[in-house]
């Protein structure tokens, strides 16, 4: 009885944070259909893409045992299903990111190469963290041989993998906020600022 109250209410704080996240996308940040001028878009499609994989797909992978009463084929299986969505989001919201990255720079694609002076903010390392840590557990979870003598260690890179999640959408967040407000997107002085 407790463990679906707990996943319900989990599901409910899920769909908060996501139309909440969709509210500040739309009302704020432009939306995702593409601007004339503007590549902003790319990077509303890249913040979406992340929350749902790692709010909506990964967090439920990582319940299915507990909260789901079916057979362990049954959760094994969603936990997978759960784990594949959330590498497929990743990827297309790294696309996006990365699209932006190579438009945004002005230079020829061909020209253009991705290294370690794109990633000049805490966010965008705490990202590279998250998902090297998500593809570890990824690789444990795929192998029973290493799933059963690595399961500690599997344990720790979920809760890693939870935690430096966090912190890039908190830098994430952050990076919105100065880059974009204050920084020149929008102006300093055509910011309003709440409370003041």
């Amino acid at each position: 009885m407790y463990r679906q109250c707990f996943y319900s209410c989990f599901q409910l704080l899920v769909l908060l944070i996501l139309v909440l996240s969709l509210w500040w996308i739309f009302g704020y940040l432009g939306g995702l259909i593409p601007g004339a001028t503007e590549l902003l878009w790319l990077l509303n499609w890249h913040q979406l893409l992340m929350l749902l994989a790692f709010a909506a797909c990964f967090s439920n992978a990582v319940i299915v045992y507990r909260v789901v009463e079916a057979p362990l084929t049954t959760q094994t299986r969603l936990h997978l299903v759960y784990q594949f969505l959330c590498l497929g989001l990743v990827v297309l919201a790294l696309t996006a990111v990365i699209t932006w990255k190579v438009l945004e720079s002005g230079v020829p694609e061909e020209e253009t190469s991705i290294s370690s002076n794109s990633f000049y903010t805490f966010h965008s390392w705490a990202g590279c963290f998250t998902i090297l840590a998500f593809l570890a557990q990824l690789v444990l979870t795929l192998s029973r041989e290493w799933k059963e003598r690595y399961s500690q260690l599997k344990i720790i890179l979920i809760v890693f993998t939870c935690v430096v999640a966090t912190v890039a959408m908190v830098t994430g967040i952050e990076d919105v906020v100065f880059y974009r407000y204050i920084d020149g997107l929008i102006s300093y002085s055509n910011y309003q600022w709440r409370g003041s």
